[in-house]
């Protein structure tokens, strides 16, 4: 369930972890997006290499299963990132669609 313009979009699932507060968090990579983003050359975006989001949240966005391939390690960078901030109550996960993620991140990204 992508948004608009985004229908071929892929989401690979790159880590699954458990966390006392917000159950599973699933890690993903997303591609095929069209994300504004005024520091690529393009001034687009196609993937997003990191996002955490519950288990719930991906359930309720993700239609079928495509492909099961290893991921590319483009991810672990943001997810080391992400680690640091979220192990210091600073960094979160998102309970939106994934749709809606994106969104958020295209907004912030261009305020």
């Amino acid at each position: 369930r992508a948004r608009p313009g985004e229908e071929e979009s892929t989401c690979t699932v790159v880590k699954v972890e458990q966390n006392a507060k917000f159950g599973e968090i699933v890690h993903v990579s997303l591609a095929g997006l069209r994300v504004k983003n005024p520091r690529a050359a393009s001034g687009t975006s196609d993937t997003i290499a990191h996002m955490p989001f519950t288990a719930a949240a991906l359930g309720n966005s993700v239609v079928s299963l495509v492909t099961s391939r290893p991921p590319n390690p483009s991810w672990e960078d943001g997810y080391a990132q992400w680690k640091d901030a979220f192990d210091q109550g600073k960094g979160g996960v998102f309970t939106v669609s994934l749709a809606e993620g994106v969104a958020f991140i295209e907004k912030a990204m261009n305020p």
